[in-house]
């Protein structure tokens, strides 16, 4: 079984199962990281959606994943050269246009959901992070962390954009909350990539 993050209900609908500790344990728009995105888009589709996406260094690649959502985006990540398109990170975003306090309200509903589920895991809190993406240092973010004992790693957070970047209207920088799930791999990788 697996767990649903629908965030718009504000709740998590859950089967008659007792505790996860699996990275795919998480769904998000029916997808779970390990799964091939051809059985959610032909390729077709997926070529179309890679003329507006994001490379990490020639070896992952993000798109945006046009469905009906209950999500304001939603994006996913796989390899470059990976022909199955297996899913390595899905995330989903919903926005809060200058509302930090109903994103930071909905975060804490879906944090206490998780931490009765992933009892093998390890969790961390980060507060107010100044995000890197601005160059003020006042937009900021809080995160709940999941590490899993795997290697895996899943986040639920709000970023809190300063006024500057909200009014710059060709950033996109609306308050908003994320939540993301990342394979081993893409783990591995985005350490690399960040602290190294």
């Amino acid at each position: 079984m697996r767990v649903f993050i629908i965030v718009l209900v504000l709740i998590f609908s859950f089967q008659s199962w007792t505790k996860a500790d699996d990275i795919r344990d998480f769904e998000i728009e029916g997808m779970s990281v390990g799964d091939s995105l051809l059985d959610y888009m032909n390729e077709e589709e997926i070529n179309n959606a890679e003329q507006n996406s994001t490379k990490m260094e020639e070896e992952f690649i993000i798109i945006w994943y046009n469905s009906p959502s209950l999500y304001d985006d939603v994006s996913i990540t796989y390899r470059v050269k990976d022909k199955k398109y297996i899913i390595h990170s899905i995330m989903a975003m919903l926005y809060f246009d200058k509302n930090i306090k109903a994103c930071e309200k909905q975060k804490k509903e879906i944090v206490d959901e998780v931490k009765n589920l992933f009892t093998e895991a390890d969790f961390n809190y980060r507060e107010k992070v100044i995000d890197k993406r601005d160059k003020s240092g006042k937009t900021k973010f809080s995160s709940f962390d999941i590490n899993f004992k795997s290697g895996a790693w899943a986040t639920v957070g709000c970023t809190d954009w300063s006024t500057k970047m909200e009014n710059e209207s060709d950033k996109k920088a609306i308050d908003g909350l994320d939540v993301t799930v990342n394979s081993v791999e893409y783990t591995k990788f985005l350490d690399n990539y960040y602290y190294n």
